[in-house]
């Protein structure tokens, strides 16, 4: 969405709006490229990692329990 505003903002804009539309668009490009390349692979290693496992830390622990009353009940 955002990078959709850029290039209409870009395409009806003039001067300094149109700089503005062009970072916009850049920054939003290499967001997602960050994205992939970098906040991915962190997440993915940290949830294959034992400590991340317990329910205490990884804020799991609420959902596990609805779990186990509805499997009982």
């Amino acid at each position: 969405v955002t990078f959709l505003a850029a290039a209409v903002l870009y395409f009806l804009a003039v001067g300094q709006v149109k700089g503005f539309a062009f970072t916009l668009g850049l920054t939003t490009i290499l967001d997602v490229v960050v994205v992939f390349l970098v906040t991915w692979p962190l997440v993915y290693m940290a949830s294959k990692s034992p400590l991340w496992a317990k329910p205490s830390l990884n804020g799991l622990g609420a959902v596990q329990q609805i779990a186990r009353e509805r499997r009982a009940a």
